[in-house]
């Protein structure tokens, strides 16, 4: 029998080596849940993959059920997502330049409502569908584009018909902002939006996810005890579903302005919120209250007459349009909230601030 020869490693060694120094490389490597490494796969952070049941067995992205978002979320790499700008580079933003706001973009045909979601937005929309029934103005669209895209998804909407009808049309969903301009879309669209009170817009989402006409229809739901949670007892006794931490990747109403790169989400960072203040004033024509919805649609007529004209002879018609009377928390938890969304409270005061300064100059 042949021996082998000198320095000869059989093939079986050397793949149990290999997958050996794999091994210890995984396990060196800093997880995140489902056993990915945190940093590469920062997106299962950004899913809010968070316990809203005792059983453990329904997350908040069981609750959203979103169109976009699958039930086994999608492994992707961070790449996968826009990267940050590198110019944001500074921990507040202490001068903007307030002509930014996108008047040039004014007489464009498409104007873009990303609405944020628990905003009463339901007065806005009211009010373009009527007048596009009544005056045959424009053309309303709504698509299945929702929340956080992939660079793949930004780039699939900036070559989506939208872009490309000639006449006056609105466009509408829950997404996130999107800069068109580095996908190739030359002529930019009008953007608005509307705002909430942050602490009102989580009670209103807590109760929102829980109400029977949410369920009515769905085939599983969670378990009894997440339908009898109450929204004090939840922040109170630190439940999961009511914590919001800095550091944590959840959801905000800054967002929505902000982006899709996951930073986006990050509770506390400070470079979102210069991120999305840029953008609201670069892109966004009008971004209104819904505490002060009748000056909000004035300022939206005023600006936007193509769209809304005569908007504000239906305002008694759309103050309670979505109103829901859901109760508020107790003085002690809202400032224990306000307390953990400092950057949120930052972005609503900002945009506050910046409504009546437009109105003030009569925009």
């Amino acid at each position: 029998m042949r021996c082998p020869p000198k320095g000869y490693v059989p093939l079986t060694s050397s793949i149990l080596a290999f997958l050996g120094l794999a091994i210890i490389w995984i396990l060196t490597q800093p997880m995140g849940p489902k056993g990915l490494p945190s940093k590469r796969y920062l997106h299962f952070k950004a899913f809010d993959l968070i316990p809203v049941s005792l059983d453990g067995n329904w997350t908040l992205h069981d609750i959203q059920r979103r169109s976009n978002v699958p039930k086994i979320v999608k492994i992707r790499h961070m790449d996968d997502y826009p990267a940050f700008p590198s110019f944001i580079n500074d921990q507040s933003i202490t001068h903007l330049d307030h002509n930014w706001a996108g008047n040039a973009s004014a007489s464009s045909n498409l104007l873009i409502f990303n609405r944020v979601q628990e905003t009463e937005y339901s007065a806005v929309q009211e009010n373009l569908n009527n007048l596009k029934r009544s005056e045959n103005l424009f053309t309303v669209w709504n698509d299945s584009v929702t929340h956080s895209l992939s660079i793949a998804e930004e780039l699939k909407f900036a070559q989506s018909r939208h872009f490309q009808y000639p006449g006056p049309h609105f466009f509408e969903g829950h997404f996130y902002f999107v800069d068109l301009a580095s996908h190739g879309v030359k002529t930019q669209p009008i953007w608005i939006n509307f705002v909430r009170d942050p602490v009102e817009r989580i009670v209103s989402n807590f109760y929102s996810n829980r109400s029977p006409k949410r369920w009515f229809l769905a085939k599983q739901k969670p378990p009894n005890d997440y339908f009898v949670k109450n929204f004090d007892a939840c922040v109170l006794s630190h439940d999961p579903e009511c914590q919001f931490r800095p550091g944590q990747y959840r959801e905000q109403q800054l967002t929505y302005f902000c982006g899709n790169s996951p930073i986006c989400r990050e509770i506390g960072n400070h470079q979102a919120l210069a991120m999305a203040k840029i953008n609201v004033e670069r892109f966004y024509s009008v971004v209104g209250l819904t505490s002060e919805m009748g000056p909000s649609l004035k300022l939206l007529s005023a600006k936007l007459p193509k769209f809304f004209q005569n908007v504000t002879s239906m305002e008694d018609e759309l103050k309670h349009i979505n109103h829901k009377p859901y109760k508020m928390p107790l003085p002690g938890v809202r400032r224990k909230l306000t307390s953990k969304l400092v950057l949120e409270m930052e972005f609503y005061e900002f945009i506050r601030q910046r409504l009546g300064r437009q109105l003030r100059e009569g925009l």
